[in-house]
């Protein structure tokens, strides 16, 4: 039965992930140097204990627990002016795109992962190169001391400091649009291949760029990558059938002991023209139903179409049902933050208080000026009165003369 290598995984994902135009630029192949457009280069030197001779990256076979290795790259200054390079170490992890990243992020570790690759690595923090300077520069890693099946995966970051300019690619390295090498490291005692773990934690709503979504939480728990993931998922709902949300992706890879939060679009996704806007999340009782495979096999045992309706083989299959509930309060919170959805158009409301204001002003004025009009009247009332009973007044006194 033919199976990839890691590497053969790694390219095809890479090339993948290049055809779809992502931020990121990927080559594996012979080790080579950079391109110059940034101001340095680097050449990792690939030992000959890799699992799988010709990658352009850290593949290491490694059979005796607690064995150290002195890795060597090669950095070169193209810039007339001083460099300091950064460096970072990270376990690989999976993002919510289903795709394994090797650089540093903010994903939690999950809590199968045993051996973090920043604890087995030991490389200097910074890296000075003067004008026009070449340098090796060592990376010790370890293995764990004790027997273990599986790959501990990450990978080697370096950046200039103070530098976020242009990009540049070559076989071997990739950089990425944070103007950064990042150099793959994969560990292994064995060069045995086991079945990955698939589990299902967890569905609950949630937003993804600002858009509403299911998100179920999937787990590897093995220590092998979970390769050509084709994830078939559907949410419906309990309390009204009609409502019914899905997702497919036959291109998903998960890390060794990782696990993301793989979203099924609630809310319209992309670009929305004019006028076109999602529907509100609705509160109730809904249920997800989902199959996975992996391993791209064609003597495998399972099949099922990828997203351009090509029937794939495949060795491995899960299947999972949840249930979950959204409520009122959750699906409100999420409907005012999804910028998907049409807002309340306040223009009317606006002019409606201001007529109001308006009208209220006027009656108020009306008033004021009716009852100064009314006293004014008073006013000249009594007056006039009052000069009429003095006229009075002054016949009656003639009179009497």
């Amino acid at each position: 039965m033919y199976q990839m290598t890691e590497g053969q995984k790694l390219k095809k994902k890479y090339l993948f992930m290049t055809l779809l135009l992502t931020a990121l630029i990927f080559g594996l192949g012979a080790p080579k140097a950079m391109a110059a457009t940034m101001d340095f280069t680097i050449n990792p030197q690939i030992p000959s204990n890799q699992a799988n001779p010709g990658e352009g990256f850290y593949d290491l076979l490694m059979p005796t627990p607690g064995s150290q290795e002195n890795l060597q790259i090669v950095f070169k200054n193209v810039s007339k002016k001083t460099v300091t390079v950064e460096t970072a170490v990270a376990s690989a992890t999976t993002a919510t795109s289903g795709v394994v990243q090797y650089t540093p992020n903010n994903i939690k570790a999950d809590k199968t992962l045993k051996y973090d690759l920043k604890s087995l690595v030991q490389i200097p923090s910074e890296i000075t190169l003067s004008p026009d300077q070449t340098k090796i520069v060592t990376v010790k890693v370890s293995m764990p001391s004790e027997s273990f099946h599986g790959i501990i995966a990450g990978g080697l970051t370096f950046k200039e400091k103070g530098n976020s300019q242009s990009t540049s690619s070559n076989k071997g390295i990739m950089i990425t649009n944070a103007y950064q090498y990042m150099v793959s490291v994969l560990m292994r005692q064995f060069h045995d291949k086991q079945a990955p773990q698939l589990v299902l934690n967890n569905v609950v709503a949630g937003q993804e760029n600002a858009r509403n979504v299911i998100s179920v939480n999937l787990e590897n728990t093995a220590a092998y990558f979970l390769n050509n993931m084709n994830v078939n998922a559907q949410v419906v709902g309990l309390d009204n059938s009609s409502l019914k949300y899905s997702f497919k992706n036959s291109a998903m890879q998960m890390a060794p002991n990782s696990n993301f939060n793989m979203a099924i679009p609630v809310s319209l996704q992309g670009a929305l023209t004019a006028n076109q806007y999602s529907k509100p999340l609705q509160a109730g009782k809904y249920r997800m139903t989902m199959t996975a495979y992996g391993q791209e096999d064609s003597a495998g045992s399972y099949s099922a179409p990828d997203t351009t309706g090509t029937t794939q083989h495949y060795d491995y299959r899960w299947t999972f049902t949840k249930d979950f509930t959204i409520t009122q309060a959750q699906a409100a919170a999420l409907n005012k933050t999804d910028m998907s959805l049409p807002k309340p158009n306040y223009f009317w409301i606006y002019v409606m208080n201001g007529l109001a204001v308006v009208l209220v002003a006027a009656f108020v004025t009306f008033f004021v000026v009716s009852r100064k009009r009314k006293k004014a009247h008073a006013n000249e009332k009594d007056q006039l009165q009052a000069k009429i009973d003095a006229m009075q007044k002054e016949l009656e006194a003639k009179n009497k003369d």
